[in-house]
């Protein structure tokens, strides 16, 4: 995948309450996918459905601060990008914003150029040490599966589908926090665990079955076993 397809599956989510103010932000980052919040509670309600690669922010919100509305997102994304703008960005505005845990603060009207390529340079960043927070992700994750394993003495081939749901919950979980203390992003994490999870179960039903063991026919190919639980598992002995 080339550097411009990573760009164009980026979202960010820009928390900007004026008109004007979106428009520009829209003009200045058409490399991205952009969601727009007016106000920090829509921003919360988009970052309680899902993660973003990057946000920015407006320092100044209808119904809170940016950098208050920063510090709720390092919370839940302590290693993703975070820039927040403002119309004149003064010293004591910029200090405030880096207290909060922004990753930098910029003026919308004279340094907008400045803020589309360092933007830039802090998504790829961002990226970068993702990647390399998977192997000690992986191993949590390996880790985990093999403790639950064993303490629910369960055979893995038969196991049954709410006790896989139990058991991923609690691997993503432990996972995450290994991802996430690793410098990782929330957004890679996400885009990364369905398939790490399925491989690494995939893996311990292989090893537990000479004969190995095929999906359902009918299983669409891109769903993982993690999101398809009712999907039943046969050897191929009764195929």
């Amino acid at each position: 995948m080339s550097e411009q397809d990573t760009v164009s599956h980026t979202a960010i989510l820009c928390v900007e309450p004026d008109t004007e103010s979106r428009t520009l932000l829209a003009e200045l980052l058409t490399d991205y996918e952009l969601i727009f919040a007016p106000t920090a509670f829509e921003a919360l309600s988009n970052l309680n459905r899902r993660a973003f690669h990057a946000y920015v922010l407006e320092l100044w919100l209808p119904d809170w601060s940016g950098p208050s509305l920063c510090r709720e997102i390092r919370k839940l994304d302590p290693h993703a990008p975070v820039v927040l703008c403002t119309e004149a960005a003064q010293d004591r505005e910029r200090a405030r914003a880096m207290r909060a845990g922004a990753t930098a603060c910029f003026c919308k009207l004279t340094e907008s150029t400045e803020l589309r390529s360092r933007l830039r340079a802090f998504v790829r960043l961002a990226e970068l040490d993702s990647l390399q927070a998977k192997p000690a992700a992986q191993s949590a994750l390996e880790k985990e599966l093999d403790r639950r394993l064993t303490r629910t003495q369960c055979d893995v081939e038969t196991i049954d589908a709410a006790t896989l749901a139990s058991i991923e919950r609690t691997a993503r979980s432990r996972t995450l926090v290994a991802f996430l203390g690793t410098r990782g992003a929330r957004a890679h994490f996400d885009a990364w665990w369905p398939t790490a999870f399925d491989n690494a179960l995939s893996a311990r039903i292989s090893s537990s079955s000479p004969s190995g063991l095929v999906r359902h026919q009918t299983t669409p190919p891109q769903e993982t076993i993690a999101g398809q639980m009712g999907t039943q598992f046969r050897t191929t002995a009764d195929i």
